[in-house]
């Protein structure tokens, strides 16, 4: 891997060696966590790079690469709200998520 333009973009939103292992010793709610956190980022680098593909030259010109990076802006989109939901969930105490009736 080198430094330039193309290390950049095989990086964005990529979790780092240290991320990682933190997530390796991590149990239960704190595993969830910080996975769900990771996934957000690594899916809103999906969105970034769409972004900056848009911004090259003669992007907007080309049908089929429109439809195919708007279909990956909505499912990631999609992926980032269903996940931050559920980062919501996860500093609940577990009666609070389980609802009424848990004991």
């Amino acid at each position: 891997h080198g430094t330039g333009t193309n290390a950049a973009h095989m990086m964005m939103g990529m979790a780092t060696p240290l991320q990682m292992a933190a997530l390796a010793a991590a149990e239960g709610r704190e595993f969830d966590r910080q996975f769900l956190q990771l996934m957000v980022t690594h899916h809103g680098g999906a969105l970034k790079m769409v972004d900056e593909l848009l911004e090259q030259s003669g992007s907007a010109y080309d049908p089929a690469l429109l439809e195919f990076v708007n279909d990956v802006a909505n499912d990631q989109a999609a992926e980032i709200e269903r996940m931050t939901s559920l980062l919501a969930t996860v500093g609940a105490e577990p009666w609070a998520v389980a609802g009424p009736g848990y004991v």
